[in-house]
């Protein structure tokens, strides 16, 4: 039977560490500057619970897979949230958005859409009324 050799695997966690580090430069200067103002150095506390150094910063993703700010690509196999749903950036999904965005961001009046929105949950959750926050 062999037994688990510590030193080995101290020696190669170390290796693997330094090569993280030096492939996400931009990663770690943007978790640096994190700590200056986000509680935790990261927009959520459970961001830090990696095992890594420092939090990969996403650049972009679409369907699934996210681009890092330093380039390098990954398979989601979290796909938080939305991302679960529907994959990053749906072709549809990123068309609508452009198009309400072009149309003006905050008008502070009723939209068609609003009322188009109050009439469907009401229709799915049969509730008679709603309200909207931003």
């Amino acid at each position: 039977m062999k037994t688990i050799d510590s030193a080995r695997i101290a020696a190669l966690m170390l290796r693997e560490r330094r090569q993280f580090i030096d492939n996400h430069p931009k990663s770690r200067a943007f978790s640096e500057r994190a700590r200056t103002h986000l509680l935790s150095g990261a927009p959520l506390p459970w961001m830090r619970e990696w095992h890594t150094p420092f939090n990969v910063y996403a650049a972009r993703a679409s369907g699934a897979t996210v681009t890092d700010v330093d380039g390098h690509e990954y398979a989601d196999f979290c796909l938080g949230d939305t991302g679960a749903m529907f994959g990053h950036s749906p072709a549809a999904l990123v068309e609508m958005a452009a198009d309400n965005l072009a149309g003006g961001i905050t008008h502070m009046l009723p939209t068609e859409d609003s009322l188009w929105l109050g009439e469907e949950l009401s229709r799915r959750f049969h509730l008679k009324y709603w309200s909207f926050a931003r």
